[in-house]
């Protein structure tokens, strides 16, 4: 026999074995996306369920004729299942609102998904079946907006406005019946600092109005005498840093003593000397921004303000107080409510009103929190007060959204210690821990712009989320509104389970 001959024989039988044993890894890698595919399916039509059972008790308890109404919710997931994918299919769905023992809450379906790969051994259909009912008869639902109105974010505070009415437009309609019946939703903006509003002196212990005085002694160049100068200025402001020392990183609700006029506050470093640097007449840098947080016997959210002085004499650079780096949004926080209208009015205002400064993310954060808490219920008007985190009949859930820029102004006080702007991150974090972990609110985020596509800022948004899950990501305005969208519906899903 041929050299030639035995080689091609061994050739066609190696051929053979290679083919034969590509069988079992083929059926193995085809199974594996047959099963995807079905684990896909099951997960979207259970998300269809899930949103027509909430439109068919809507219907019912509008006074909707229950057979009417399961034709409706039948026709529904039949064309969102459609509109889905032509590889599933799905039965007739069960359905039941009546709410008696004997037919609970609930609708069931059952489908099939095509078998691309390999029907011989999976059949030409996999079949699942997905239901869904209401975890309790009478659900209430408190959701915390957190927006980011930073300075780079000027550009897209439309787009941040009419994403977020996207998401009033599911959680509480402007006609018809919430999908969750009790449904109260705060709102919270934040850039360097948060606007307290009528929370400010709960928050502080100190008055909306007040007053700062400075004074200080020194001794006067050209005459040696001794002089004493003391500068007032009167600050209106609500904005808060959030707060320091023990009861940093928790929702505990400041001391409710009555609200006090703040203490006389030091310069840092100011001495009885001749001039200074650059002609000043003290030693001290020429711009301060302090947190009287010390000194603030009342509550432990610091209030920050700004002082400048130079030479007394000076009229265009007198010693005084500003409200400088305190700089808030001039919409206040708005704790929860169901009213549409006073909703609207807020992102009314974030549109119209202009943004800017830093992003100081772990304030944004603090404040959601804290509109949240049941250890603020007093603070807040009556019905604003959130349910106790005990409450099995009450899901708390917390929407966090930043464009991943952190950066904020440096003060005394934080943590005891100088607040460190490049550090933003680290506090925010402790705070994502604290609300996830401590109070148990399922907490979202949502990276816009720049923190869609920077991975330290993805790594952020991503890690202070309850889960990845819980993290979303929007280059732009259509995908904003599409992640708001998403995140609503998820908050409304919680209520149901299979």
């Amino acid at each position: 026999m041929r050299i030639s001959s035995i080689v091609e024989r061994q050739s066609g039988n190696v051929a053979m074995m290679t083919a034969l044993a590509l069988v079992p890894l083929i059926a193995t890698a085809g199974l594996a996306i047959d099963y995807q595919a079905a684990v896909n399916a099951k997960s979207k039509v259970q998300a269809i369920a899930d949103m027509a059972l909430i439109s068919g008790i809507n219907a019912i308890r509008d006074g909707g004729n229950e057979g009417t109404v399961r034709t409706n919710v039948q026709a529904t997931i039949k064309a969102q299942v459609e509109q889905y994918s032509s590889d599933v299919s799905c039965d007739p769905a069960s359905f039941s609102a009546t709410g008696d023992e004997d037919t609970p809450l609930g609708v069931s379906v059952s489908c099939e998904v095509s078998a691309r790969f390999l029907p011989v051994l999976v059949g030409d259909q996999v079949r699942f079946k997905v239901a869904s009912s209401p975890k309790w008869n009478d659900p209430s639902l408190e959701v915390s907006f957190v927006f980011d109105v930073s300075g780079s974010m000027a550009s897209s505070k439309f787009d941040l406005a009419d994403a977020a009415t996207v998401a009033l437009d599911i959680l509480l309609p402007e006609s018809g019946a919430a999908p969750i019946e009790d449904t109260r939703i705060a709102m919270v903006n934040y850039n360097t600092t948060v606007n307290a509003g009528d929370l400010f002196e709960t928050a502080t212990g100190l008055n909306r109005v007040r007053t700062y005085w400075f004074k200080d002694d020194f001794i006067e160049p050209n005459t040696g005498k001794a002089k004493t100068v003391i500068r007032t200025t009167k600050v209106k402001n609500t904005c808060v840093y959030d707060r320091v020392g023990d009861h940093a990183y928790t929702d505990v609700l400041p001391n409710p003593q009555p609200p006090g006029a703040p203490p006389l506050m030091v310069p840092v470093g100011s001495k009885e000397t001749d001039v200074g640097h650059k002609g000043n007449w003290y030693d001290d840098p020429y711009n301060h921004m302090v947190s009287p947080a010390e000194d603030n016997l009342y509550g432990f959210v610091s209030t920050p303000f700004n002082y400048v002085y130079d030479h007394p004499k000076a009229t265009n650079t007198r010693w005084q107080v500003s409200e400088g780096l305190a700089s808030c949004h001039d919409t206040p926080v708005l704790p929860l409510t169901d009213s549409r209208e006073g909703l609207e009015a807020y992102l009314t205002d974030l549109r119209t009103k202009p943004v800017k400064d830093g992003t100081s993310a772990h304030t944004g954060l603090a404040w959601g929190w804290y509109l949240l808490s049941e250890n603020w219920r007093d603070a807040v008007p009556s019905e604003s007060r959130p349910a106790l985190y005990s409450d099995d009949n009450t899901h708390k859930a917390l929407i966090f959204m930043t464009d991943g820029v952190l950066t904020g102004a440096v003060g005394v006080g934080f943590d005891g210690a100088e607040y460190n702007p490049t550090q933003i991150e680290t506090y925010a974090r402790r705070y994502c821990d604290a609300i996830k972990t401590d109070a148990g609110i399922e907490l979202y985020t949502v990276g816009f712009g720049r923190a869609s596509k920077k991975q330290k800022a993805k790594k952020f948004v991503t890690e202070c989320a309850s889960s990845a899950d819980h993290a979303f990501f929007a280059a732009d305005a259509a995908q904003l509104s599409e992640v708001y969208s998403k995140i609503s519906e998820s908050v409304i899903s919680l209520h149901f389970g299979s």
